[in-house]
């Protein structure tokens, strides 16, 4: 192995790792996968697939799907999916990721369509104008596109985080009674918030953020901010 492939090796590692932490958060089983978030280095790692894609060749008898996963959260009632899928530019000159490929998600995810709720979408390139077409006709499921450098870094495990919680639906009448506002008085978080993003919380839901303020205040070291969250339309 090169130095280059070595180094992909490497990013590839911990865009999955990442990319299963994220998942772990929302609440959904890691299953088989578990073990990865313990993997450090890219040869293991590559070991570990193998031996992954064997024993699912085994046990159903066609090749293991390389490039998707499906994860279940237990917690719901009934349980839910996530569908997590890699996206890779297509073979021509385009360097963009083509229409395709979005179909190919919506045949996957039309199986498990009952159960499905989220869809994350991991890409190398941009999708191409007929691909975000395309995508744009998925509505009766929740899906996000990151591309790889957005999950290079997980933003919750950044050294300056401030905590972000969502606030339950059943606290929210008396929380705005106890501020003395109305909902839309709120200040603003947009849904493309690197944390807001990470969970995948909605627009309309509000965010209660705890603040590190030791270093400005040292009687009062802790504030709690309130955010409503707004789609962006750019």
């Amino acid at each position: 192995m090169n130095i280059t492939d070595k180094s992909k090796a490497r990013r590839n590692l911990t865009i999955k790792k990442n990319l299963l932490k994220m998942i772990e958060k929302r609440g959904y089983e890691l299953g088989n996968e578990e073990d990865v978030l313990s993997i450090h280095d890219e040869h293991v790692y590559a070991k570990f697939m193998d031996n992954l894609a064997s024993s699912y060749e085994r046990e159903h008898g066609e090749p293991y799907p390389q490039y998707y996963n499906f994860y279940i959260n237990n917690n719901c009632e009934p349980p839910q999916l996530l569908l997590a899928i890699f996206g890779y530019q297509d073979a021509s000159n385009t360097q963009k990721i083509g229409k395709d490929f979005i179909e190919k998600i919506i045949n996957i995810y039309e199986q498990y369509s009952a159960l499905c709720a989220e869809i994350i979408i991991i890409i190398d390139a941009p999708l191409s104008p007929k691909a975000e077409g395309t995508l744009s006709y998925i509505t009766d499921v929740k899906w996000q596109v990151f591309k790889e450098e957005d999950i290079i870094y997980v933003p919750i495990e950044y050294i300056y985080y401030s905590k972000h919680e969502l606030v339950p639906k059943s606290e929210v009448k008396e929380l705005l009674r106890t501020l003395g506002v109305t909902k839309n008085k709120l200040p603003l978080i947009y849904d493309t918030d690197p944390i807001v993003k990470y969970y995948n919380w909605d627009a309309g839901e509000i965010v209660r953020i705890y603040r590190d303020d030791s270093s400005i205040n040292v009687l009062t070291p802790e504030s709690v901010q309130y955010r409503l969250i707004v789609k962006c339309n750019k």
